[in-house]
């Protein structure tokens, strides 16, 4: 018998299943990509929280590989875990579909209409950095709150592709090409952060001026980037409260798998630092 919750692409679900016995008090998580900064801190605040409470973790990196994750599952289903917790960007595995999943999130769409907001206030021309149009992707609902803070500015919303997987390499010649176009831009909001740090660095190789010419809004907003480019403004995920959420939802079915949850969707708020790129 198993319990679930999902959530899709950027953020963390759980997986849970009842086992007959004693527990082995291992937990399974499952992550995109480890090298990122946002999954690295998201993995250490739950880390954090099961090993207080007498928990070990197993870590697996899915990486952009379905089969990959469902080898992963196989495998911590084999040794019995307590749990999984996991945050995929492999949509359709049908290992999740079977089950009615809540979802635990950061609210993107939010996200997306203040980190536009703060740019449509003094921008004409603004641009959106990421995958627009991948269907239940986070970053698609980020988009879907930009478009709209534009068009309520009576603006028009242009789109520069970049995708998650992309080596830094390949999107700061992207990033350099969009800059160099001959294109009006004056005020850009990224997906993610390490793609507005890409934009920033090449900015300021071509001698444009941020804030003055150019305007840049990332998300995730982890410690990593507030400590080490603390110019950039960006939109802070919570956490510390994702993985707050996680665990006790975890806890929640390994105690009761058969206990009904008390909603279906856990979505959280996010803020925005402004810094000095806006």
């Amino acid at each position: 018998m198993y319990a679930a919750m999902r959530e899709l692409n950027y953020q963390p679900n759980t997986l849970v299943r009842s086992l007959q016995g004693k527990q082995t008090k291992m937990i399974g998580v499952i992550m995109p990509s480890i090298t990122n900064p946002f999954f690295a801190e998201l993995v250490a605040a739950i880390e954090d929280k099961l090993e207080a409470d007498g928990y070990k973790m197993l870590l697996c990196d899915a990486g952009q590989d379905s089969d990959k994750e469902r080898r992963y599952l196989r495998m911590l289903e084999t040794n019995q875990v307590d749990g999984i917790i996991a945050g995929s960007h492999n949509l359709g595995i049908e290992e999740y579909q079977r089950y009615g999943l809540p979802i635990v999130t950061s609210d993107n769409y939010q996200g997306g209409c203040l980190a536009t907001q703060a740019l449509v206030d003094g921008c004409g021309h603004v641009y959106f950095v990421g995958n627009s149009v991948k269907t239940g992707n986070p970053t698609s609902r980020r988009f879907d709150g930009c478009a709209d803070t534009v068009a309520a500015a009576g603006l028009t919303v242009h789109t520069a592709r970049s995708a998650f997987y992309e080596s830094p390499a390949a999107k700061a010649r992207e990033l350099r090409e969009l800059l160099t176009s001959g294109r009006k831009i004056d005020g850009v909001f990224c997906s993610d952060d390490l793609t507005a740090i890409l934009l920033l660095k090449e900015a300021r190789k071509l001698g444009i001026k941020v804030p003055e010419d150019l305007k840049i809004v990332g998300f995730d907003g982890t410690q990593l980037v507030q400590n080490y480019v603390p110019e950039l403004a960006t939109v802070v995920q919570p956490v510390p409260d994702l993985a707050g959420t996680l665990v006790k939802l975890l806890y929640e079915r390994i105690a009761d798998p058969e206990k009904k949850l008390a909603q279906n969707s856990y979505l959280l708020p996010v803020k925005l630092l402004r810094n000095q790129t806006v």
